[in-house]
């Protein structure tokens, strides 16, 4: 089953519902990536006193925002990297392949 999944254009055996998981996969994602920038601007530019601030809690907020922005990263990387068009599965990876058409001469 992973060898499957592993292989290019050979999805995990998710059926029908395969599109639905992967846009539900990136929409949960770039959600995620946006509430921690937002965190990050709450915390530590409108400066609220109700919530600390310190090394320890930017550096879990960098982590999380690296970890998710590697992500949507590496899946418009895929994108480019494999020639396969934009879709409506994939709407931030879409827009980094898009993004990137003048570089792909």
């Amino acid at each position: 089953m992973f060898v499957i999944g592993l292989a290019l254009g050979k999805p995990l055996p998710f059926g029908f519902f395969y599109s639905g998981v992967s846009l539900l996969q990136e929409l949960v994602t770039f959600t995620i990536l946006v509430a921690v920038v937002w965190a990050f601007y709450r915390r530590y530019i409108e400066k609220l006193v109700r919530l600390k601030r310190g090394f320890r809690l930017v550096l879990f907020l960098f982590f999380i925002g690296a970890h998710k922005l590697s992500a949507l990263l590496g899946n418009g990387i895929v994108l480019i990297w494999y020639g396969e068009p934009a879709t409506w599965t994939e709407p931030v990876a879409s827009l980094i392949d898009l993004a990137c058409i003048p570089a792909q001469v």
